[in-house]
């Protein structure tokens, strides 16, 4: 079986749990006898106005076959992160349809390369499509699937209602994106081209092109893999039938065990944050939470993650608290290889997402490792955690709540030590690949019997 994936990013340009899921799935699809491409967005070498808009790079990464879409920053549209409605796109993605000649396409996430058009032609050429729910822009006009007043949203897509989210995220005034749509004010763009009140007139077409780019894809997949109860609810609720979702949480690899010093009350209570430093995974909130703790608590805040992907803000915060604080220490990027070894030096994750984090990964991780986590109280983040016996979730935004509770495992290592035991190991990933490679097989035998 030859068997296309698709994902936002793809190693090496990108190692985060995303293309580590993608790179899970297609190694065990090749051990197990399929031939297997990976097709992804990423970002060019170097661009300029005289290059095409889209073009492709291919390489190999591990023995897998990958093409990645690139496109050029200098004829980027915004219109690109909402509709399927570039025809340069299009012809990319049929090209690599025909290269490729896939039984079965199987997509992971959602990016401007990435905006369904592999899925319609492989539908439109009676090919299978399956599909994860995995990012929260796919299913987000605005992209993170949190509303204007920033608390975490679950509501189904809704033209209005997410027009009007998205004015009112950026200042405008409520009522603002109704006046737009009555006023066709769209006619307007090509006269504020470039300034923030251009792109505002365009958002009523932008965010009907979305919707109607969902409905084409609810139509193109076959099946929807769902990673968690919180991903399984927005489906539906966005009009998936339930008979077209597969709930199949990841699961992950067992890893080496950690053997904290802060569980026996020996040393100090390690604190970690492992991932993509960013503002939608929380930082600010854990920054301001950390300042809440007394310089006397026996206490450590340790981050693994790319300090090239945070903002100007995260930054600034960041080189204040590792310069005026020693127990805070920023270990910089890091490679998947050091995984272990990263869980054996912590006590405690923070998970502190600000975002539908769907099912991270780093709570597997976590969990694998037999370390407890700490994390938001939303999305997916709720149904791994359960609170109180293996780690303890708080209010989206909530900094005090979460000093609370850093502050009452460092007073009391002996709950450290009793969430720790607490811990059970993660599902394992071969369950979750057992489960998508029943349903490919499933898919591809209903093909042929038709």
């Amino acid at each position: 079986m030859r068997i296309l994936i698709t994902g936002t990013t793809y190693f090496p340009e990108h190692s985060a749990g995303t293309e580590v899921y993608v790179r899970l799935v297609a190694q065990w699809l090749e051990a197990r006898g399929d031939t297997v491409f990976v097709a992804c967005g990423g970002s060019p070498d170097q661009h300029a106005n005289s290059n095409p808009k889209w073009s492709w790079v291919e390489y190999q990464h591990e023995g897998i076959p990958v093409i990645k879409i690139v496109r050029n920053p200098a004829r980027a549209e915004l219109a690109d992160h909402y509709t399927r409605q570039d025809p340069e796109r299009h012809a990319l993605w049929k090209r690599v349809f025909e290269y490729t000649a896939p039984d079965l396409i199987f997509t992971v996430g959602r990016s401007p390369a990435l905006m369904g058009d592999i899925e319609v032609i492989g539908s439109a050429a009676g090919v299978p499509v399956m599909a994860t729910f995995i990012h929260p822009g796919q299913l987000c006009p605005k992209g993170p699937r949190i509303d204007d007043r920033g608390r975490g949203c679950m509501i189904a897509l809704n033209a209005r209602v997410c027009g009007a989210c998205m004015v009112r995220s950026q200042g405008g005034l409520p009522g603002l994106y109704t006046a737009m749509r009555l006023l066709g004010t769209r006619r307007l763009a090509p006269w504020l081209a470039g300034t923030r009140l251009g792109t505002a007139v365009c958002l009523p077409q932008l965010v009907d092109g979305f919707l109607r780019h969902w409905e084409e894809l609810c139509a193109a997949v076959s099946c929807f893999v769902a990673h968690s109860k919180a991903a399984v609810e927005l489906l539906e609720s966005n009009g998936v039938p339930p008979q077209k979702i597969l709930f199949s949480p990841p699961g992950f690899e067992t890893i080496a065990k950690s053997e904290g010093r802060g569980r026996n009350g020996s040393g100090p209570v390690r604190f970690g944050f492992v991932g993509r430093l960013c503002h939608e995974k929380g930082l600010q909130t854990l920054f301001r939470a950390w300042r809440r703790l007394g310089r006397d608590l026996a206490a450590e805040l340790h981050l693994w993650g790319n300090a090239a992907q945070v903002d100007t803000g995260l930054v600034s915060d960041l080189n204040q608290m590792t310069s005026s604080d020693r127990r805070v220490v920023f270990h910089g990027p890091f490679s998947r290889m050091e995984t272990s070894q990263i869980y054996a030096g912590l006590d405690i994750l923070v998970v502190p997402s600000e975002w539908f984090d769907n099912c991270p990964f780093v709570i597997s991780e976590a969990f694998a490792a037999g370390v407890p986590v700490v994390g938001t109280d939303f999305g997916g983040i709720s149904s791994m955690i359960r609170d109180g016996v293996d780690g303890f979730l708080f209010p989206m935004h909530d900094e005090r709540a979460l000093a609370r509770i850093l502050i009452r495992l460092v007073s009391q290592p002996s709950e450290v030590a009793a969430l720790t035991r607490n811990v059970r190991p993660p599902r394992a990933v071969r369950e979750h690949l057992e489960d998508l490679g029943k349903a490919f097989d499933d898919l591809l035998s209903q093909k042929t019997s038709v």
